[in-house]
């Protein structure tokens, strides 16, 4: 192997910059690897999706990903040796990639986790049979880390599903029909859809566009892994100074080889020194721990607490029989008794403070926080009428139905935010709004919050004018629904 041609920097990598190496191997070589690969495996995989009806297609396809992985480690391992190959060297070597070893890639080895991480190893190593299996072994170290990459690339196919398919969905749906309402659309319906042409087409665009990294990333945790068993970076260096050696000029290898000759020769001349000591091997301990390393003494002087002595020991008998210094000891205990009362409870008051402003500055940094605009709407109390809901409906008489709706909808936020406590941000938008109050809010509050948020988004952005009477019953409906405070 031509370890001075690899264009890597080799150097011990966690599997976690392996994984990432991968990924920037597929963006450097992303030409190669593309057209590579549009015209191997996208191909096949589009001619078994349209034939092969049902979801049985997207089955196949799934399962036979093994063999279209071969193509981009094709082009991955020669272009990491800068002979990056081209289509035609792609589909010259296409009939030997696809037609061998295919027995345990598609039965037993379909299922593993590890197919990408010893892909490798069979077609690069061109190992079989047992030594394939003592080689796989061998290279296995963090497993973990490739089971997550697996999984990893199932939850990025199966993401890259869901959106396309959601895409698929609303373009699928007539916007311009009233029975359309974003707010009523659900990820699960998506399971009912029929299994129809789109559908196959978008799952098989989900597994190409993800393997070509899945690939790649096992691939980089195969050379990591490699590099460090077998000490890449060791042997290039060792090559480059070989190298090096052979390029210098006459005269310097000529001083270089005499030098190397002076030291051999003072090696040889030098003696060892006689030996000394008795032949006795307790002889021989006993003279070595003589020695002042394992024989030195040393005086170390410390301070420690000495107890005082006794009364018997230290008053005279009289002093202790009078009785005078047990009511000293008495005295000294009931001060410091006193003492950490006063102490414990100085503490409790100072505390009981602490937590009171605590809790009162929270409180001023809480309604402080309350925002003055939600979504561009003015939403303080000051700046509302008495009765909003009599308001909105002259204003509906009067033929301004948007300023009705607005003035209904900036009600409901005010009273949430000032009267029930519910923390909606400047930023939210109204789906946010309705998700907070259904999770935190009490059922009646959410379903007119909810009716009144669909009427002001069908008035605003799609200018659909609601029934005079549903609004009629909104107005009427918003004190009793969010007048009270929680």
């Amino acid at each position: 192997m031509e370890l001075e041609k690899l264009a890597l920097r080799l150097r011990p990598r966690r599997a976690s910059e392996a994984m990432g190496l991968g990924v920037r191997l597929v963006q450097s070589y992303f030409g190669p690897v593309a057209r590579s690969w549009a015209v191997t495996a996208v191909p096949v995989a589009l001619v078994i999706a349209l034939l092969v009806p049902n979801g049985w297609g997207v089955v196949l396809v799934w399962w036979l990903l093994p063999l279209f992985d071969r193509v981009p480690l094709f082009v991955l391992s020669r272009a990491l040796f800068g002979e990056v190959p081209g289509v035609g060297a792609v589909l010259r070597a296409l009939p030997r990639m696809w037609t061998r070893a295919l027995v345990l890639p598609l039965t037993f080895g379909r299922l593993s986790p590890f197919r990408c991480f010893i892909l490798p190893v069979t077609e690069l190593e061109g190992l079989r049979g047992r030594r394939r299996a003592e080689r796989c072994m061998a290279l296995r170290q963090d497993q973990g880390a490739v089971v997550r990459l697996a999984i990893g690339s199932a939850v990025q196919v199966f993401c890259l599903l869901l959106g396309l398919l959601a895409l698929v969905a609303v373009f699928e749906k007539d916007l311009g029909s009233e029975k359309f309402d974003l707010r009523s659309f659900d990820p699960v319906e998506l399971a009912a859809l029929p299994i129809s042409l789109t559908t196959r087409l978008v799952w098989v665009a989900s597994l190409l566009l993800v393997e070509p990294f899945h690939l790649a990333a096992g691939f980089a945790m195969y050379l990591s892994r490699r590099q460090e068993l077998e000490g890449w970076d060791i042997e290039l260096t060792f090559r480059l100074l070989a190298r090096r050696i052979r390029e210098m000029p006459l005269g310097k290898l000529s001083s270089v080889g005499a030098l190397l000759l002076c030291c051999l020769l003072g090696t040889a001349s030098a003696q060892a020194p006689p030996r000394q000591g008795n032949d006795d091997p307790q002889a021989a301990i006993v003279q070595v721990l003589e020695h002042p390393d394992f024989g030195t003494k040393e005086k170390k002087h410390n301070l420690r607490f000495v107890p005082p002595k006794s009364c018997s020991q230290s008053l005279p008998k009289s002093c202790c029989m009078s009785g005078g210094g047990a009511g000293g000891v008495d005295g000294v205990r009931v001060l410091i008794g006193v003492s950490v009362v006063l102490v414990l409870v100085i503490l409790t008051i100072v505390i009981f403070r602490g937590v009171s402003g605590r809790t009162a500055r929270t409180r001023a940094e809480r309604a402080a926080a309350k925002p003055a605009e939600v979504m561009g709407l003015d939403v303080r109390p000051e700046s509302l009428p008495d009765r909003p809901g009599e308001a909105a409906w002259k204003l509906w008489e009067s033929g301004q139905h948007a300023a009705c709706l607005s003035l209904l909808y900036r009600t409901s936020l005010a009273r949430l935010i000032h009267r029930h406590g519910i923390e909606i941000g400047r930023s939210f938008t109204e789906s946010d709004c309705l998700r907070l109050v259904e999770r935190v809010g009490k059922p009646p509050m959410a379903e007119y919050f909810d009716r009144l948020t669909g009427a002001w988004q069908s008035c605003a952005y799609a200018h659909r004018v609601p029934g005079a009477e549903q609004v009629r019953q909104l107005c009427d409906e918003l004190e009793p629904r969010l007048g009270a405070e929680r």
